[in-house]
């Protein structure tokens, strides 16, 4: 099977290899397999020290980070200029303001709804 193995903080790499896999498939030629390289910058879960990375690899990868990747990219390619990332940017902070906003003011859910929309409902 034809695979790529691609930086996950990179969405044109993404984006290029995912194109070629998806031809392929529309092709007739079969699956692809696409391997996003990514780093995890925090542990596990909330309790997890994080301490299998060295800080200097850490600092490293969030030198990285994707979304300042992108913007960087797309700034270069002349695809957005400042003021729509500053726009897109701004509405993103708004729309997670509306969500933190009505998450708070939504009642607490029945201890029986725990495991709503967590396991699959089978017939």
């Amino acid at each position: 099977m034809p695979g790529a193995t691609v930086d996950g903080a990179d969405f044109f790499a993404i984006y290029e290899a995912a194109d070629e896999a998806i031809g392929r498939a529309r092709r007739g030629e079969g699956p692809s397999l696409i391997e996003c390289r990514g780093f995890r910058y925090y542990g596990h879960f909330e309790g997890d020290a994080h301490t299998y990375h060295s800080e200097e690899e850490k600092a490293r990868n969030r030198a990285r980070d994707p979304i300042e990747n992108f913007k960087k990219q797309v700034l270069e390619r002349g695809l957005l200029s400042e003021a729509e990332i500053a726009g897109i940017d701004a509405k993103a902070a708004e729309m997670v303001e509306e969500a933190v906003k009505f998450a708070e003011e939504s009642p607490w859910p029945a201890p029986e709804e725990v495991t709503t929309d967590v396991y699959v409902s089978y017939p």
